[in-house]
């Protein structure tokens, strides 16, 4: 039969597959040593078959069935070939299932006869074949016999194979094999030529970028899965996965490259992993917890950035949302009407969002936001204020803003009475409002009006007379204070949920977690000090090692017991409205991004044609915004529309020659809690009764306003708590 039945030594075989492998088995004893080379030797010799360029098709069929009626020959103690008498010995001494080589050659003959794949599901049997079976005969080779090495073998499996799916995009691509799921592709608008002529795309890279996290996702749970009194018998797949894992993070340094030489590791990469997986095992570093299954009620952003946090640990996940689509209160919808995608309500992100920047940056985000100084243009009637930050350090940068609202002689005593209450670092009394500690800072009541009131409707969603002290203080301190780099806006260029919902939830979805849209949860049930299960509204019981609940503060008030503390905290933080209106004219209103209006019931109009860049084929597209609406609810839409345009009228002049396209109006009854000093102190923290329950959410007691920023804190806040339990 020639060479690839068996006839080519099995330490010849192995050294093919690459030096890390062989100094990786040096660590085993003399005895299991020999016995993954011979092992490695049929791995390799059938994958050697499945790849040779020099066999026709009939003679890799024929090759491979031989090797097929060759398992069975050698379980029955008749090996005809050199190398399946040596494995004969080995399936004979370490109990090898006989079914796990089947599955192996199973795997090699896939190459054969599939050179694409419609879904993951598809492609995680061939990564089973090729790579998890042979893990699992090779930590019986180890001597590990505790069930979850089975489980870690599998993980690291698929973190081997994944990771060899995107080093060979290319060379794979010239024996027109494409190992990306095809549904994925077009997810992205990636075309299978792109692929095969090496093009490299926008989508292409994004969606490199989620399997390499599909692969740290496999790495990470694999970690976890290590049972520690294994873990001498797993340090030659350790050093291996310190190489494999180098050579993920290369890929990712070096932009996922598919033309031009393969990347891989250089000798001296490969003695740095390996020696840092050895004195890691040889120390007995400490293994992270075992990987948790963790439900998370609600795919809002804070229920997403746990979720996420805790699939990108190793942990499996599933989240539950009663809407069709993720992001909550900051999500984007398609109007079927107006065929556009809109967002539930317009949001300002600044640059002291440093958690969410963080988050942005991790994953490739921030391309989609502008940054631009803080330069506010506030409309008083029509008299126009420019508010801009100076490039100072703090605190110059706010005195210098400062002194824009007055002459140097009412400025001066005014800029630093604030800057000192700020800097001393004394809370205000927990029982003022934001107006009463600005007065007891003898701030003029004209600052009052054109600055702190729109920025305390802006970042609070209340006006000054009713917002916490406290909390406004602490606003001030991180947008304002810190430095001039934090005053400055994020202004997204895309609808909100591209942002930052969508890909996020895609993420989820890669790193093995799931997302239930239209699942309603209706009842938590208890035992004792922990929450046994959820139950839904179709009746289905979801259980779970640890569950996070990101729901608003009102519906979570419904699940808990009524006379709870938790119920009623929750009952008790009220809610403040939001208006967002969407208008279209025939013409542009203002060349100005974002405008404020001072003493209005509109507060801000965003120019979404210069924002979004947008084409007006439908109009000059502008959205605007009513923080605190609950008094314009009350009105009709027709009513609500003419008040808006009249005040358009009254600030911006030009609105009276435009005419209005068409409109649409979203009102959002529960946008935000009520912050005022008597609801701000019941704000809930994560931590609840139940050891194994976690709250999330703006609504929470980050010390931030109901922000984006704050869900981002509370997610990732709820994440680490289950990560410690």
């Amino acid at each position: 039969m020639g060479g690839y039945s068996g006839e080519i030594s099995s330490k010849t075989l192995t050294r093919r597959s690459g030096s890390n492998l062989a100094t990786a088995l040096y660590c085993l004893p003399r005895r299991r040593q020999e016995a993954m080379i011979i092992f490695y030797g049929f791995c390799r010799c059938v994958d050697d078959i499945a790849d040779s360029p020099l066999l026709s098709r009939e003679e890799k069929e024929r090759e491979l069935a031989f090797w097929k009626e060759e398992i069975e020959r050698l379980y029955r103690k008749e090996a005809s070939s050199p190398l399946g008498q040596e494995l004969q010995e080995i399936v004979e001494t370490y109990q090898i299932p006989k079914e796990l080589l089947h599955e192996i050659v199973a795997g090699v003959r896939m190459d054969l006869d599939i050179q694409r794949y419609p879904s993951f599901k598809e492609l995680q049997q061939y990564c089973y074949r090729v790579a998890c079976a042979v893990g699992l005969v090779s930590i019986r080779i180890f001597g590990c016999s505790h069930p979850q090495a089975n489980d870690y073998a599998h993980a690291l499996g698929m973190a081997f194979q994944l990771t060899n799916i995107l080093r060979d995009i290319g060379k794979d691509a010239a024996s027109n094999r494409i190992y990306l799921p095809l549904d994925e592709c077009k997810e992205f608008s990636v075309t299978e030529s792109q692929i095969l002529k090496g093009e490299i795309t926008p989508g292409l890279r994004d969606l490199l970028f989620l399997q390499y996290w599909r692969a740290r996702h496999y790495f990470e749970r694999s970690l976890r899965l290590i049972p520690e009194e294994e873990r001498l018998n797993l340090m030659a797949s350790e050093l291996m996965r310190g190489c494999y894992q180098r050579l993920l993070e290369k890929l990712r340094q070096k932009g996922f490259p598919i033309r031009g030489a393969k990347v891989n590791l250089s000798r001296g990469e490969k003695f740095w992993c390996l020696a840092k997986a050895y004195w890691r095992e040889k120390r007995k570093v400490r293994l992270p917890r075992s990987p948790k299954n963790v439900v998370v009620l609600g795919a809002g952003i804070a229920g997403l950035v746990a979720a996420v946090r805790l699939a990108q640990a190793g942990h499996k996940v599933k989240v539950l949302e009663c809407k069709a689509y993720p992001g909550g209160r900051a999500a984007s919808f398609w109007d079927h009407r107006l065929q556009v995608k809109l967002d539930t309500g317009q949001h300002i992100l600044l640059g002291c969002y440093r958690r969410t920047r963080s988050l942005l940056e991790e994953f490739r985000l921030e391309r989609k936001i502008q940054i631009l100084p803080l330069r506010l243009c506030l409309m008083d009637g029509q008299r126009k204020k420019r508010i801009q930050v100076g490039r100072l350090p703090s605190p110059w940068h706010l005195l210098v803003t400062l002194s824009q609202l007055g002459s140097p002689k009412d400025f001066l005593f005014p800029a630093l009475r604030l800057a000192s209450s700020l800097g001393e670092g004394k809370e205000p009394d927990p029982t003022l409002t934001a107006a009463a500690w600005l007065r007891a800072q003898r701030q003029p009541e004209e600052w009052i009006r054109v600055l702190w009131q729109p920025f305390c409707l802006a970042s609070t969603n209340l006006g000054l007379e009713e917002c916490s002290a406290r909390l406004f203080r602490r606003t001030v301190l991180r947008s304002l204070w810190s430095s001039e780099e934090d005053c400055r806006l994020l202004l997204p260029k895309v609808p909100l949920g591209e942002l930052l919902a969508e890909p996020v939830a895609r993420l989820i979805r890669f790193c093995s977690g799931e997302i239930f849209y239209g699942t309603k949860v209706t009842q938590l049930v208890v035992a004792g000090d922990h929450v046994k299960n959820v139950v839904s509204s179709d009746g289905h019981v979801i259980e779970a090692d640890h569950f996070i609940c990101a729901l608003p503060w009102d519906a979570a008030a419904q699940l808990f017991p009524p006379e709870s503390e938790l119920a009623y905290r929750c009952r008790s933080l009220g809610r403040s409205s939001i208006l967002n209106g969407y208008l279209w004219f025939d013409r542009p209103l203002t060349k100005e991004p974002v405008i404020g209006f001072v003493d209005s019931p509109v507060h801000w109009v965003f120019n979404r044609t210069l924002l979004h860049d947008l084409p007006p084929t439908q109009g000059f597209s502008y959205a605007v915004v009513t923080s605190r609406a609950d008094k314009c609810l009350a009105g009709s839409l027709p009513k609500l529309e003419r008040i808006v345009l009249s005040e358009l009228q009254r600030h911006l002049p030009t609105t009276g020659e435009a005419k209005l396209l068409q409109s649409l109006w979203f009102r959002c009854r529960s946008a935000t809690p009520e912050l005022t000093p008597e609801r701000e102190v019941l704000r809930p923290p994560c931590v609840t009764g139940w050891k194994n329950f976690w709250l999330a959410g703006d609504w929470t007691n980050t010390g931030l306003p109901a922000t984006i920023e704050g869900a981002v804190t509370s997610g990732e806040e709820a994440a680490m708590r289950v990560e410690e339990a």
